[in-house]
This record gives structure tokens, sequence and C-alpha cells, in this order.
């Protein structure tokens, strides 16, 4: 998280700072009974207590390990060495961080050596701040065996101890939760946040104060659920989590920001549920709130507010009102560049993400031109992310799928099969190794490569991947029926397209017949949106039939 406080355009004073230097200085850093002060005032100031109140602390995290290595003991070193990693990490410092969490860790493993039942508890708070100093390096391996290590240990405790001892299982089990998801461990995902999720529920009926806003924060975590493919998994926790923080938010605003963050997640999932009435109204309020939080903090809110302006574009693209989509998007990508140009590390993927988010839309108003060149820069970032981090894999090769379409869209076929086959090739490895979250994209990217054939005059090659695709759909829509009908249409009209071309006009025509109904249901509740694909299937549909009742004619 990084440490943001409200301030105005470069050159202006920083009140706030000034403050909060002027609080941190007036306490007494000089003798043992000095720390022993400060670090009784770091206890009892938690940081949820209030956005002013985490600067304050990491202030005082500073002077307290100054003074620490001066003139306190063994355990005092390693535990301010533990808060000033942690301080460093929110200043966007984690470099130094981890090298102090590391010395905060080897100390109270010696400690630990002497007297496990002392300082065992110690020992883990500093392993998960380790962990999360990992993280903020990108060393997701190394956080995942420092989260290990702390449930281990934490599954070691007396029952005395079992209150603190589940505070940080409950930590070590919801930061591992993330670590699986980065490293692509999908399996263990869901058993650690439903651990994590049972230790919290617990720790909140003991102190609600202290632990719903956690509770919260690990039913967000469900997010995963949705992007592997199973949204209707997701929903009750993304509900349970904007309920809470609506609760929270309502007595204390420092709370809307968690709330806009939890809103933003609902409505993704009921999107992926192609609840799409419900999802605008949750992704509008989200904007709404991270517009008024943007306006008190401009430069700490960016990213979220970018965020939130993707999101409800990209829902407006997918049901057809492009234009309120065009303007979301554009927005949304003039301050991605910003962000990305600041601290590429942190931004580049979502930039890209808004760069193909607007090309997308960009060529639903058939301006192919601007589409294809913002779906190229989308590619050539997410190569150079997934040259560093596998997960940008999946990205890669929908930015590919894009970029092949775009290059249908201008009649640039023979260069759009390139892109196209190696998404296909690339979604077929990441199945094999993850069937239930890349399932979606191999079907899209077959039937990418389906009508790129098509296009070429290719339609006996075209056969075998727009079959499977129908295949794969077929299946995807009996477990999700509102979220891939409208995919499942497109790839039987262009299996039958394929069919007809190659003279199979029966079978064919049940293909077309059946694309024609589907996407007059849909029409008839989306007309904007499916109108226009409802006419093409129409047209597929009589071309096949005076196919069939004049055979010589020419095709």
């Amino acid at each position: 998280m990084g440490l943001d406080r409200p301030g105005g355009a470069a050159g202006e004073r920083d009140v706030t700072g000034e403050l909060i230097d002027a609080v941190a200085a007036t306490l007494p850093a000089r003798t043992p009974d000095d720390l022993t002060g400060l670090l009784r005032v770091t206890r009892r100031l938690p940081r949820s207590s209030g956005p002013l109140v985490v600067p304050v602390l990491d202030r005082l995290a500073h002077r307290a390990a100054e003074l620490a290595q001066d003139v306190g003991d063994v355990a005092q070193r390693a535990e301010t060495l533990s808060d000033l990693g942690a301080a460093l990490v929110a200043e966007g410092e984690p470099d130094a961080a981890v090298t102090h969490l590391r010395e905060a860790v080897r100390l109270w493993r010696e400690l630990s050596a002497e007297d496990p039942d002392r300082y065992r508890p110690p020992l883990c708070t500093a392993l998960n701040n380790l962990g999360m100093g990992y993280w903020a390096v990108g060393r997701h391996g190394d956080a995942l065996t420092v989260q290990e290590e702390v449930v281990a240990l934490c599954r070691a405790f007396p029952p005395g101890d079992a209150p603190w001892a589940d505070a940080e299982h409950a930590r070590a089990l919801q930061n591992a939760g993330v670590s699986y998801t980065e490293l692509g461990r999908t399996g263990e995902i869901e058993p650690a946040q439903r651990a994590s999720l049972d230790l919290y529920r617990r720790l909140a009926a003991w102190d609600p104060v202290q632990y719903e806003p956690r509770l919260a924060a690990v039913l967000g975590n469900f997010e995963a659920l949705t992007e592997s493919g199973r949204p209707e998994d997701a929903l009750p926790a993304n509900v349970e989590a904007v309920a809470i923080r609506r609760r929270l938010a309502a007595d204390r605003p420092e709370h809307l920001a968690e709330l806009a963050w939890s809103l933003g997640q609902l409505g993704t999932t009921l999107e992926a549920l192609g609840r799409y009435e419900e999802a605008g109204v949750v992704l509008v309020e989200a904007l709404e709130l991270q517009r008024r939080l943007a306006k008190e903090n401009e430069r700490g809110t960016r990213p979220d507010l970018a965020g939130a302006l993707s999101a409800l574009g990209a829902l407006h693209s997918a049901v057809g009102r492009a234009d309120e989509a065009l303007r979301l998007e554009r927005e949304a990508l003039e301050i991605r560049r910003e962000l990305a140009r600041e601290h590429p590390e942190k931004h580049l993927h979502v930039l890209a993400h808004s760069l193909s988010n607007l090309g997308v839309t960009l060529a639903r108003r058939g301006r192919y031109d601007e589409a294809v060149l913002l779906e190229e820069e989308a590619v050539a970032v997410r190569r150079g992310l997934a040259r560093e981090n596998p997960r940008s894999l999946k990205y890669l090769a929908q930015s590919l799928c894009n970029l092949g379409v775009r290059y249908a869209d201008l009649g640039r076929f023979e260069e759009a099969l390139e892109p196209t086959q190696e998404a296909v090739d690339m979604l077929r490895r990441l199945v094999r190794e993850q069937p239930e979250k890349y399932r979606t994209g191999l079907a899209e990217a077959l039937a990418n490569l389906g009508a790129t054939l098509l296009d070429l005059d290719r339609a006996a090659e075209a056969l075998l991947p727009m079959r499977e695709a129908v295949v794969m759909r077929r299946a995807l829509v009996l477990e999700n029926p509102d979220r891939h009908r409208p995919d499942l249409a497109l790839a039987l009209s262009n299996l039958a397209s394929a069919l007809s071309a190659v003279g199979d006009n029966v079978t064919a025509l049940a293909h077309a017949r059946e694309a024609v109904e589907m996407r007059r249901r849909l029409a008839a509740d989306l007309p904007e949106r499916y109108l226009a694909e409802l006419e093409r299937s129409r047209a597929v549909l009589a071309r096949i039939d005076a196919a069939i009742r004049n055979p010589q004619a020419p095709r």
C-alpha cells in the first residue's frame, strides 16, 4: 500500500507532512526509557485508527529503529527493524525494507531458539512482514516460503495462545493464497483463503473493530475465482465484502476507498455472470466513489480511478454503448500512460489492458486503423511483461487474438494468421496446466483461428478449430449460459459459413438456424448489442438456404 497523503500541485507546501513531522519530533529519542515510550505509543495506535495515523506511525518507526540500534536490547532491535521494514514497504522502498526485515527475522530466530514459547509470536509477525517485503520486490516464491513457515509455526501454538496465533495464522494463509495466485498454483488458492476466512470470522466476532476490515479483505481475494472461470462461487464473497465495507464506511469515511474497491470486484463478477444491468449499477457507484476520493487526493487515488473507469468502460463496450465506453476508456488510458511513465514496473500491465480495451471499442465503432495501432502497442508491452512473469502469458494471448481480429477488420488476413496461431499455441500449453482458468480464452482463440482461415479461403482447414471451439463453448454454456451464449452463437454462425464453403450445406443449415434463434433471443434482451449480429446470422442462413434450393448456382 502506498503512502498517499492529500497534497496540492508541485511546489506547494505539504502541510499534512509538516504536521506529522512536528508530532514525531515532540517525542524524545535518546535513552532506553525513551525507546520504551516510543514503542508504547506505536503499540497503542493501531494502523486502522485513521488515514493520518499511518504516516505518523511510519515516522515513529524510523525514530524507534535508529534509537534501538544504539540503546536497545536484541528484542527491541528486532521489533523496531520489523516495524521499520513495514514502513519502508508502505513508503515505496521495498529493497531497503527487505534488508531490515531479514535482519529482524534473524534476530527473532536467535531469541526463539533459546525460548520458543516466548518468542515464537514475534517471529511469526516478522516472517509475515518479510513476506510482504518479498512481495513488494516481486519475489513471490520467497514470500510463500515464509508464509508457509508461519502457518506451520501457528499450528504448533498451545491453546492459550489461540487469539494471537489466529491473527498471524489468518494473515499468513490470506497472503499465501495471493502468493499461490501469483505463482499459478490455482488448486491451492481457495483452500488457503477459506481457512483464512474461517479464522477471521472467529476473530471478527471477538474484536470487530480490528478484524472486520481484514475479513472484508480476505473475502475480496475470492475474486481469483472469477478470474479462474468460477464467478458464481465468487459472488457470495463479493456481496458480503460490500456489505461489511458499506457498514464500516457509514461510520468511518476512511473505509470509502475499500468500499469502492469491493464494489468494483462485485461489478466484475456480475458482468462475468452475464448480469449486465446489475453490474452497471454497481460499477457506476464504484466510479462515483473513486471520483470523490480523487478530488480529495488526486495523486494517491489515480490508479484506482483509472481502474474504475476501465471497468465501467469495458462493460459499456460489451453491451453496445460504445460512445460512453470511448469516453471512459480514453480517460483511463490517459491516466495509465502517465502512471506508467512514472512507475513502469507497477503500471505497464494495466496500461496494456487499457490499450487493448480501447482498441476493441474503437473497432466496434468501425475505427479499425486506430484500433490496430493500440493493439500492436498492447502486444509489445505484454511481450515484455511475459518475459519477466509467465502470469502475463494469458494477457499476451488475449492481445494476440485481438490483434489478429484487428488485422482481419482491415482485410489484412495473411497478417492476421500469425498472431492468432501464436495465441492458440500459447493457450493450449496453458490449458494443459490450468484448464479451468484458460479454456474460455482457448475457445475464443480457436474461433478466431477458424474465422481467419475462412477469410483466407481455406475453409477445409478452418473446420477443425471451428468445431473444437463449438464443442468447448457448448460445455461453457451449460455452466454459465448468460456469459457464454453470445460466443456460442458466433461460433455456430462461423462454422455454418465454413461448412457451406466446403459444400456441406445440409449440416451448415442446422448450425445457422441455431445461431439465428440464439441471437434472436439475445437481441430481444439487448437490441443495441445484438441486432447487428442477428442480421449477420440471418444473412448466413439465407445464403445457405439459397444454396440448398439452387445447388447449381455459383457460390
